[in-house]
């Protein structure tokens, strides 16, 4: 493929962005990490999204996280840069023992699977269902994160 100029890669989290950014050698923008308050789109630029399933983005983001958790790695030289699922935070794991912040490593660990987290957040277990909501408004990691908010709540698509 012959990378046209002024080409940016959004990359949207568990979308096979990583392997998009490698392949393609371009890039990666994040509207959510620069200064702009409102991103200018120009029109000399060509924008590439890579868009999923978002019920199995969802699973993904999920067992991502959980993996990561659950990593059983204790030595550092254990881990692989190139192969590791998230290196730093394995790191921190490994140093720690929290992967992420305590909160978010036992909601996490609270759930059993996706699914589990997806029916909780209509439980009639009170509890179950507080640790439900309590995750997906946790901006911790990609569970949180929709489309919407990787294309600054469609102001992108506009």
């Amino acid at each position: 493929m012959k990378e046209k100029p002024n080409t940016k890669f959004i990359h949207i989290g568990k979308c096979g962005g990583s392997y998009m950014i490698n392949t393609l050698k371009i890039p990666e923008y994040h509207f959510w990490n620069t200064d702009i308050k409102e991103p200018k789109y120009n029109k000399n630029e060509y924008y590439i999204i890579w868009i999923r399933d978002p019920v199995k983005r969802y699973i993904s983001a999920f067992n991502y996280v959980r993996s990561i958790i659950n990593t059983k790695k204790k030595q550092l030289h254990t881990i692989n840069k190139t192969t590791s699922l998230c290196p730093k935070r394995e790191i921190k794991k490994i140093k720690t023992g929290i992967a992420y912040n305590k909160e978010y490593d036992n909601l996490i660990l609270y759930f059993k699977s996706a699914n589990h987290l997806a029916e909780a957040l209509s439980s009639n277990n009170k509890i179950e269902r507080n640790k439900a909501l309590s995750l997906m408004n946790n901006s911790t990691e990609h569970i949180f994160k929709g489309i919407g908010w990787y294309l600054q709540n469609g102001d992108f698509v506009k």
